[in-house]
């Protein structure tokens, strides 16, 4: 029997463009229907600029399908062939599937730096995995996010400081970086230096529940950064969430948003802020008039015109004012989980020896952000010269890799050792702490693409109900807070609200 499909337009997660985080993917089509095996092939065009492959690391999209059989009202997550030979890379090119079936990974074969433009993926959809009939009426979405590739191997943890202490990871209380070597499990606090201590958890807004006198143990199914992972090269971005928001039903929207949206008419129309007006730079929106039960649609309008997603409107600007339950949600929603504490550090600084008091770009250089050009565009860089970050109170959250050109050094762009942008300041990057026994007990289970009908919420088991930040924000003054090693806000519940310097971004364990 012949399928027939109907077709959506693409909502890419990073779809308009932009200097560092310019991701198209385009012309999507189903092909090579197999109703005997009840599989299907997604087609489609992507490019991206900036990307790399060297002996190091290199970058990546994670790519994913949604699918809706009732013209777009409820969608779900597509089933994807987890063999790479089932799937098609155009030359220069090589995918990487999830062994879950969530999703893949396509990269650079080989080494090589610069824009790239691949035509005509090919994705093996197990449609008849998902229940779909062989002559449904299918409307299909395919989303991606960068990431990039976090090698295998050793790194420090802690940075030798011996001021301003906030908790900063040591090898017993010698006070020095502790060698991460293996994935096996640690011994916490305590005075031995083959014990992962906290300088006694001096300096932390909330404590450890580990001291050199009272030890606790992390097991080795924690993520510690050892083994390979893919971290997402930016923090979820607005127009990120408002894709994410788009493919929810009414109930689950209400749950992800600030405003009351349960009515039929609104006030406070800029939904994560619940404001009438744009608030800290966050511009998504809905309309005033709203349907008694049908999906919102959510919009970008950063200038506050009320012209939707015009290239003014802020789509590439760092997601604020997500609640822990919102990044959660989205990052289920990717088929992502949440980053570790020891897996922030691993992404910062690498396989080098710590230095003292280092951010994100390897050392204790900064120059914050007060004033952009372009503001809300897919251009929206800095004025202030020598800028790599935002911090300071001054202007709020950028574009996200507003810092970084084709030619930037890693300090310029405000880069980490392996091209991962806005680590220190920005946002804060929420991570499973080691410093309680239920985020110790987080095995790093990844998301499977769905979310609670109910809620709207996280529904993979396993992961912590807490979550701590790591990096410091661009509200913050205090220039301690953005160092790498910096733990004063580790183990404090930083999202159990919705703030303007909250944000997220997700991993993925290498496959």
């Amino acid at each position: 029997m012949v399928r027939r499909f109907a077709f959506t337009l693409l909502l890419a997660a990073l779809a308009t463009p932009a200097l560092a985080n310019n991701l198209q993917i385009s012309n999507i089509s189903l092909t090579g229907q197999n109703t005997t095996s009840d599989f299907t092939k997604v087609e489609f065009d992507i490019s991206w600029e900036h990307s790399w492959r060297d002996n190091g690391n290199w970058d990546a999209v994670w790519l994913f399908v949604k699918w809706s059989t009732d013209n777009g009202y409820t969608w779900q997550h597509g089933t994807l062939n987890a063999t790479a030979a089932n799937h098609t890379a155009p030359s220069g090119s090589t995918i990487v599937p999830a062994a879950d079936s969530t999703g893949v990974f396509i990269q650079r074969a080989t080494s090589g730096s610069g824009t790239v433009t691949w035509t005509n993926v090919q994705l093996r959809w197990e449609y008849g995995i998902d229940g779909i009939d062989d002559n449904a009426v299918v409307l299909v979405k395919v989303f991606g996010t960068e990431m990039v590739y976090v090698p295998t191997g050793s790194f420090y943890l802690g940075d030798g400081t011996t001021s301003m202490i906030a908790g900063q990871f040591e090898a017993g209380n010698s006070g020095d970086p502790f060698l991460i070597s293996s994935e096996n499990p640690l011994t916490l606090g305590g005075t031995s230096v083959s014990n992962l201590s906290n300088h006694n958890a001096q300096g932390m807004q909330t404590s450890d529940d580990f001291f050199y006198s009272t030890t606790k143990s992390l097991p080795g199914t924690f993520p510690k950064g050892y083994n390979a992972f893919y971290c997402m090269k930016y923090e979820i971005t607005q127009e990120q969430y408002r894709d994410f928001l788009n493919t929810l039903t009414r109930i689950q929207q209400t749950n992800r948003v600030q405003t009351d949206i349960s009515g039929t008419s609104i006030t406070n129309r800029f939904v994560m802020t619940n404001t009438t007006t744009v608030i800290s730079r966050n511009g998504l929106r809905c309309d005033a008039i709203l349907s008694p039960s049908d999906p919102v649609t959510f919009y970008c309008d950063y200038d506050g015109d009320g012209i939707y997603d015009e290239s003014t409107d802020g789509q590439n600007i760092g997601m604020n004012y997500i609640h822990r339950n919102d990044l959660l949600a989205i990052l289920d929603w990717m088929a992502l989980r949440p980053m570790t504490e020891l897996e922030f550090e691993k992404a910062c600084r690498g396989p080098l020896p710590p230095r003292v008091n280092e951010w994100a770009w390897g050392d204790t250089t900064y120059i914050a952000s007060t004033a952009v050009s372009n503001a809300g565009g897919p251009n929206e860089v800095s004025t202030t010269t020598g800028a790599n970050c935002s911090f300071g109170n001054n202007y709020g959250v950028h574009r996200a890799g507003a810092f970084a050109t084709a030619s930037s050094t890693r300090r310029a762009a405000g880069s980490s050792y392996y091209g991962i942008m806005e680590l220190s300041a920005s946002l804060g990057d929420p991570v499973v702490s080691v410093g309680n026994s239920t985020s110790r007990s987080f095995q790093g289970q990844h998301g499977d693409g769905e979310i609670t009908s109910s809620t709207g919420s996280a529904n993979t088991t396993g992961w912590p109900p807490e979550l701590g930040f790591r990096g410091g924000t661009w509200i913050h003054t205090n220039s301690t807070y953005p160092r790498v090693s910096s733990r004063t806000h580790a183990a404090w519940n930083s999202q159990n609200g919705y703030f303007n310097n909250s944000g997220g971004r997700g991993v993925r364990t290498s496959p």
